[in-house]
């Protein structure tokens, strides 16, 4: 699959749409794209695509509730900031767009809506993706909500 900033700008607008399975659609292929092999000729259109969209792809995914779709969402970031933005250091890649500054952005503007779902989900999918997300970054909060999750998968 080659990944276009024309082919993930529609994504996003489909990210957007009433019908979940469109949606659902959209939100597989930016966990594709943010699970793409690093290294390649797909690697500088995502990483710039994400960096540069980063406030459109927060403001259309965070009105989700499909516990589901949140759960792609988390995974989506969750890849992208390992893979794409803590081992940058295995590709290099050219970009004016790319500053440690946008990078930084990113990150937080993930946080955020991270811990934004913290505060209001309590659906053990989600908290595992909630948990998974802030992994990377080694919070021991993490262990928290692994053993909510399990509580919640023993007790239904």
């Amino acid at each position: 699959m080659k990944y276009t900033m024309e082919i993930l700008d529609t994504a996003l607008d489909n990210l957007q749409s009433k019908d979940i399975k469109e949606r659902k659609k959209a939100a597989t292929f930016f966990m594709r794209a943010a699970c793409a092999e690093l290294g390649t000729k797909n690697t500088k259109p995502v990483k710039e695509w994400f960096i540069v969209n980063t406030e459109n792809y927060l403001s259309a995914i965070k009105e989700e509730t499909d516990p589901e779709m949140i759960w792609i969402y988390l995974y989506t970031l969750q890849n992208f900031c390992a893979r794409y933005l803590h081992l940058n250091h295995l590709y290099i890649i050219d970009s004016d767009i790319m500053t440690e500054d946008t990078i930084q952005n990113f990150e937080e503007r993930s946080q955020e809506y991270a811990y934004d779902l913290l505060k209001k989900q309590i659906h053990p999918k989600v908290l595992q993706g909630i948990a998974s997300f802030f992994w990377i970054y080694r919070q021991t909060f993490v262990w928290d909500l692994f053993i909510e999750v399990l509580k919640q998968k023993k007790t239904n």
